[in-house]
């Protein structure tokens, strides 16, 4: 029987010392980024766009500020592992949807589809390259 307090003494200590460690801290991705989009059969880039992002867990909202024409469209998505994705409705004849590779903590690569409504054409997207940098 002494033995058996003594395990049970130590496993209960292993357990609290296993709760108490500290967890590796989770990945935030709330922040400014910058941002570019570049037209692959082109290489014409859209730059200086600023993506704001604020997470809750895995939730993702924010926003996409395009310099030109001066439009910011607001984002919602979700991260899961390396996995970033956000989407926007058309607003103001803009939207765009992503899907990233979160690459380390201030950067993040992948794709986005631009949409936009243009009056006389209707509407029009484009895949574009998609590279963010804090």
């Amino acid at each position: 029987m002494h033995i058996s307090l003594k395990l049970l003494a130590l496993s209960l200590t292993l357990s609290s010392a296993l709760l108490a460690a500290p967890k590796p801290p989770g990945r935030d991705l709330s922040g400014a980024w910058r941002a570019s989009l570049t037209l692959p059969a082109t290489g014409l880039a859209i730059e200086d766009l600023v993506v704001t992002l604020t997470q809750s867990g895995k939730q993702l909202r924010g926003s996409i500020y395009f310099p030109k024409p001066k439009t910011t469209v607001a984002l919602t998505g979700a991260v899961s592992g390396n996995t970033l994705t956000l989407s926007s409705s058309v607003t103001k004849g803009m939207g765009v949807a992503i899907t990233a590779f979160i690459s380390d903590p201030a950067r993040i690569t992948g794709t986005a589809l631009l949409t936009y409504e243009m009056p006389r054409q209707g509407q029009k997207q484009d895949r574009t390259v998609l590279e963010m940098t804090r």
